[in-house]
């Protein structure tokens, strides 16, 4: 009994996620049905992170990640470009 309602429930998950995210029905209620009450936590997250955008140093000129709080080559504190990176140029 409780496998059937296993499926069954993964099921149902995989049909309201194709239509939600417009994926095929078939693959969705398929995987839906394998993964159970689990394709909750797949289906259901968020379809991605912001990642802010790579920064470049003021003082040596590299890239380094837009979420740094340091220059990871030179060691230079990266506040002021990140300032100046949300107002935009002057």
């Amino acid at each position: 009994m409780t496998v059937w309602l296993w499926f069954a429930v993964g099921a149902i998950i995989g049909y309201s996620a194709a239509r939600r995210r417009s994926f095929s029905p078939v693959k969705c209620v398929a995987l839906g049905t394998l993964l159970g009450p689990l394709a909750i936590a797949l289906f259901f997250a968020p379809a991605g992170v912001d990642v802010p955008p790579p920064l470049i140093c003021q003082y040596c000129a590299e890239n380094v990640a837009g979420s740094a709080r340091l220059c990871q080559h030179c060691g230079a504190i990266l506040v002021a470009a990140r300032k100046s990176l949300a107002t935009g140029p002057a």
